[in-house]
């Protein structure tokens, strides 16, 4: 038995540990990027909507009435047929999006962001025509 090779067995727990606590350590870290870069994308989804509602006030004077999220897409169209902006598809990032007129802000959009747990701090997207903002209520700040 003389001049074995290898590692014993407590060298190979200990391996067994480190690995162990540096996954519990990078999962949870990982895990949080993953949201906020959802979050990242529905801010940048909204406020692609947001400048599309600014250039049809532009045009038209005031914003549209719409009552559902299809209506709002056919509504940002110009005098020529053309859409001001590509509107994201709801379901990719966003979903449930909401919009209204309102008299102090002009208008209120908000939209549950896809693919975020429903026990994270940031779940909806909320608009008006100042700001982007996240909030745990889809109607925060209305």
């Amino acid at each position: 038995m003389k001049n074995q090779k290898g590692f014993t067995l407590i060298e190979l727990m200990v391996v067994v540990i480190i690995i162990g606590v540096l996954a519990a350590i990078a999962i949870p870290r990982f895990i949080g990027a993953q949201h906020k870069a959802r979050v990242s994308a529905a801010k940048a989804d909204v406020s692609i909507i947001r400048g599309g509602l600014g250039l049809y006030v532009i045009d038209y004077g005031d914003y549209p009435t719409a009552a559902t999220y299809a209506d709002l897409r056919g509504a940002l169209i110009d005098a020529d047929s053309n859409a001001y902006v590509t509107l994201p598809r709801e379901g990719a990032t966003i979903d449930s999006v909401a919009y209204g007129l309102n008299a102090t802000d002009g208008y209120h959009l908000s939209a549950a962001i896809i693919g975020v747990p429903t026990n994270y701090a940031h779940r909806f997207i909320c608009a008006n025509m100042d700001s982007v903002w996240t909030d745990t209520t889809k109607t925060a700040g209305y």
